[in-house]
């Protein structure tokens, strides 16, 4: 992930590369036809990817997780590190819950959620009624209702999954 990194002004270029080359295992590029160091540079992580860190949070690449641990307040060695590639996982979040829906009898019914998740979440419908003996029962949609239709897909974000059923007027 791109950021722009400005540093003290009395460092050289010399200084600049060096640190940004060890001290974050970036590259360090100035705009063509520049030869001196102006005060701010593209510092590009140089290993892609989200990574885990050990106090749980997720960070966008590595990079971004040795210049937390840098500007922490009291630095203490080893303590902020990577656990492991990839995002930190979470508990599923709803995002967008189902919203209540009021509808003339007759017509067509359509509810959607979007939950976020790592791992990505897997969505299911289920439609919830009473047995003879009064008892609760939930029976996953669409079963075999020809006027209830479910999609779920990927979000609009990583780690998302957003999921639509519909139902529909029976013609049986």
């Amino acid at each position: 992930m791109p950021f722009t990194l400005a540093t003290d002004p009395s460092w050289d270029l010399f200084h600049a590369r060096h640190w940004l080359s060890i001290g974050m295992k970036t590259t360090w590029s100035l705009p063509l036809g520049s030869s001196h160091y102006e005060g701010t540079g593209l510092c590009v992580c140089a290993q892609r990817g989200a990574v885990c860190g050990s106090d749980g949070r997720s960070y966008p690449s590595i990079c971004a997780l040795r210049l937390r641990v840098r500007h922490a307040p009291r630095p203490h060695p080893g303590h902020l590190h990577k656990a492991r590639d990839g995002p930190c996982e979470f508990a599923p979040l709803v995002v967008t819950p189902p919203r209540s829906v009021h509808n003339v009898p007759g017509t067509q019914v359509n509810l959607s959620c979007e939950v976020r998740a790592v791992p990505t979440p897997v969505v299911t419908w289920r439609k919830v009624t009473q047995s003879p003996e009064g008892t609760q029962v939930l029976e996953d949609l669409p079963g075999d209702h020809v006027n209830i239709a479910v999609q779920v897909q990927g979000g609009p974000s990583d780690h998302e999954a957003t999921a639509w059923v519909l139902v529909g007027i029976s013609f049986v």
